[in-house]
């Protein structure tokens, strides 16, 4: 995110993450849809995804199905 803050484009992102030009653009397509709390949110779903995964309070494929489902809404 940061170089994409700094004004820089998917060449930029391609250079500094050593992927393809096609990936940098899909990529820096898809980060620009989400904004650093959203992002902040995902990352805690996943968080306590992991916990009750490892705890057996669920199964990994039932979290992460509903977890695409309610981030596809």
């Amino acid at each position: 995110m940061k170089i994409l803050d700094a004004r820089g484009n998917k060449d930029d992102v391609a250079r500094a993450l050593a992927i393809h030009p096609y990936v940098a653009e899909k990529t820096t397509g898809q980060a620009g849809r989400f904004s650093m709390d959203a992002l902040e949110a995902i990352y805690h779903r996943l968080l306590n995804i992991d916990e009750r995964v490892k705890t057996s309070q669920i199964t990994l494929d039932l979290a992460l199905d509903t977890l695409v489902v309610e981030l596809a809404r």
